[in-house]
């Protein structure tokens, strides 16, 4: 708790200091970087440090004492960045504009020692939105080089205002920008695109920013959406061609569960960020992927790079030689070979215990199941082991715990999925199932026996 000097006098439980009011600061977590800007001209400064953090895809909230319009010089810049590193290069950033990196700062909403201001949230921005960011939780969506130079600077510009505010605006939303932020950015940021804005602002007959609500914003929605529509359709599509190719591939030899969960994990980040560039650090994909050492994560991805199903990308570069961050590209396919392809969806399953290490439902299961999932019109036996370079006594162990669980089901002679979702815990329960059967039979048996 602080008085007028900015002198800590007391120390009070968190839930007393909210519920009376008082002016506190609380402990920066680790993960966050917390900018404060005090100086004259710290409000243009924050601004351009909060732009610069939202593109490239970090989760940022900037915080004013007062409303925006008063033009007041205490502000606040909060950001979740994971890396050490990045968080390092962030720092120096924001000193470079003149503020003070803190450990301890009075967070938002909480008042001034004065009494007379609140730190407040940019205009806008939800409160629930301000503690989904602040949290950790809204994936990191950096734009790529093209787009961020496009918006930035006017890289690639088509000449004609309304079409460049269109593009820019379709962007932002496929990145996760809602409306007050991409129109925050129009009319507060230093970018080639504000300025473009206020000269489109200037040549119209609309008063404000009404324009922009009523004809840029639902149309670059209905674009968004379509864009990512066929975006998802062809990583779905892709998925079942990379998956047939990896574990239909004779020539190779037999591949491990932890290259298809990488795989998978680049996959889902190419859909979550619609672009084909994806930066990872070998820890990240340990983590992410569930896998049990960095080094067994590298190994799987530098045997996808072997087979030419990912790249290192050319715009990549070492973020932190400890954390080993790359950029690689997810090979994406001409779309003559996803013609006529079905759509795989996400395998959410191989990130969690459905195929734990056990007798026939282990990794082995999961491959089993992930090329009877994208194999169309289901396999055989004979082709299940060709392909998976196993024995045909191992395959039937896998079958049978597929079937025993409902994932799998006998069409003739060829093994389709059904539409069950794999889920944790779902071949304990088959066993269990299967042991009551098992005893309810033997009674019943020798019940029968019993009247004889």
């Amino acid at each position: 708790m602080l008085n007028d000097a900015n002198e800590l006098v007391a120390r009070v439980s968190l839930d007393d200091a909210v519920e009376q009011d008082l002016p506190f600061f609380i402990r920066v977590e680790r993960d966050v970087l917390a900018a404060d800007f005090d100086k004259p001209g710290a409000l243009a400064d924050a601004t351009d440090l909060y732009f610069r953090l939202r593109l490239a895809g970090h989760p940022a909230v900037l915080c004013t004492s007062g409303a925006y319009e008063n033009r007041s010089p205490r502000c606040h810049v909060f950001a979740v960045i994971d890396a050490d590193a990045e968080r390092r290069r962030w720092s120096e950033e924001a000193k470079s504009l003149r503020a003070d990196v803190r450990n301890e700062i009075r967070p938002p909403w909480v008042l001034h020692r004065s009494g007379t201001a609140r730190s407040t949230p940019m205009r806008g921005i939800a409160e629930e939105e301000v503690l989904h960011r602040l949290s950790g939780e809204e994936p990191v969506q950096p734009l790529n080089a093209a787009s961020l130079a496009f918006i930035a600077d006017g890289v690639g510009d088509s000449g004609d205002r309304s079409a460049d505010i269109f593009r820019a605006t379709v962007i932002l939303i496929e990145h996760g920008w809602p409306q007050w932020e991409v129109l925050f950015l129009l009319q507060h940021s230093d970018t080639w695109l504000a300025r473009r804005y206020g000269e489109a602002l200037d040549r119209r007959n609309h008063p404000g920013d009404t324009w922009f609500a009523r004809y840029v914003w639902p149309d670059a929605v209905q674009r968004a959406s379509t864009e990512r529509e066929r975006h998802l359709s062809r990583v779905r599509r892709l998925r079942t061609l990379r998956l047939r190719q990896l574990l239909g591939d004779a020539q190779h030899r037999a591949t491990r569960a932890t290259d298809v969960k990488v795989l998978e994990l680049f996959l889902q980040r190419v859909e979550d960020v619609m672009q084909w560039d994806i930066t990872m650090a070998s820890r990240t994909l340990q983590d992410d992927a569930n896998i049990g050492s960095p080094t067994t994560a590298t190994a799987a991805l530098q045997r996808l790079r072997d087979r030419g199903l990912i790249r290192r990308s050319r715009q990549s570069r070492v973020v932190d030689p400890r954390l080993r961050a790359r950029t690689f590209r997810v090979l994406s396919a001409a779309d003559e070979d996803l013609d006529g392809l079905p759509e795989t969806p996400r395998l959410e399953f191989l990130f969690d215990d459905v195929f734990r290490q056990g007798k026939g439902d282990g990794p082995g299961a999961g491959l089993t199941y992930c090329l009877l999932l994208a194999s169309e019109g289901g396999c055989t036996v004979e082709e299940l082991a060709s392909r998976l370079h196993a024995d045909r006594r191992t395959i039937h162990r896998h079958i049978d715990r597929l079937l025993e669980s409902g994932l799998v089901r006998l069409e003739g002679d060829r093994y389709a999925v059904t539409g069950l979702t794999p889920y944790p815990g779902m071949f304990a329960e088959a066993t269990i199932a299967r042991q009551d059967a098992r005893r309810r039979h033997e009674h019943e048996r020798d019940s029968w026996r019993s009247r004889q």
